[in-house]
C-alpha cells in the first residue's frame, strides 16, 4: 500500500507555502520558539520550544502505572502503607464513622468478587514489591473503586497520595488490571 500527499500540503506538518514558524493551529500562528516556561540549564534559564512543551505533556500522559499510598511520617515512600489496609485498620480502630465501615464493606466485597489477588503470601517476593494498577481502560473500574476508598480515607483525615510512572520496577507479577514490581525506589 502506497502512501498519498494530502491534499492542500506539500509535505506532512507544513501547508503549502507556509514556512514552520508560519504554521497554524486552529488558525492561529505560532511562532517557532518562545518562553512558556523556562528551565535551568547551566547556570543559566532557558527558553523552552512549543515542540519540547509538547513531548513533555506527551510524556506526563505516557504514566502506565498507578499506584495509591497513605502518607505518614516516615521518610520513605516503600514504607507507606496501602488505601485497603490503612481503610481496614482505621475500621477496626474505630476512626471511621458506621455509613462508612459499611460501604467500606461493599467495596471489600467487590474487590474480593472481582479483581484478582497478587500471590504475596505463597510467593518468595522480597518487601520492596508493590502493586500499581495499569492505566488501561479494563482497569479503570478498580480505580475508581480505589478512589472512592481515597474519599472515605480523606474524611478520615488520613493524606492519601497518588504515584504514577511508566517503570515501576522489575514487575513479578502482572494480571490484566495491575502489576506486581519490584523497586527500592517505591
Amino acid at each position: 500500500m502506497r502512501l498519498g500527499r494530502i491534499p492542500g500540503r506539500s509535505s506532512i506538518g507544513s501547508r503549502t507555502g507556509e514556512s514552520k514558524s508560519e504554521q497554524v493551529d486552529a488558525g492561529q500562528s505560532r511562532p517557532q520558539l518562545f518562553l512558556l516556561r523556562s528551565r535551568w540549564s547551566g547556570g543559566r534559564y532557558a527558553a523552552v520550544t512549543w515542540r519540547e512543551c509538547q513531548v513533555s505533556n506527551v510524556l506526563q500522559k505516557m504514566a502506565r502505572f498507578i499506584r495509591f499510598i497513605v502518607r505518614t511520617d516516615h521518610p520513605s515512600r516503600t514504607r507507606c502503607t496501602g488505601v485497603v489496609a490503612s481503610l481496614r485498620i482505621a475500621g477496626e480502630e474505630g476512626r471511621l464513622p458506621d455509613y462508612h465501615v459499611a460501604y467500606s464493606a461493599e467495596l471489600f466485597e467487590k474487590l474480593n468478587e472481582g479483581l484478582p489477588c497478587p500471590p504475596f503470601q505463597g510467593s518468595n517476593w522480597s518487601s520492596d514489591c508493590v502493586s500499581w494498577f495499569k492505566t488501561t481502560p479494563e482497569a479503570q473500574a478498580w480505580i475508581r473503586v480505589f478512589r472512592d476508598m481515597i474519599a472515605i480515607l480523606e474524611d478520615a483525615d488520613l493524606d492519601v497520595a497518588t504515584l504514577t510512572t511508566d517503570k515501576p520496577g522489575m514487575i513479578v507479577y502482572e494480571d490484566q488490571f495491575q502489576v506486581v514490581a519490584k523497586s527500592n525506589q517505591y
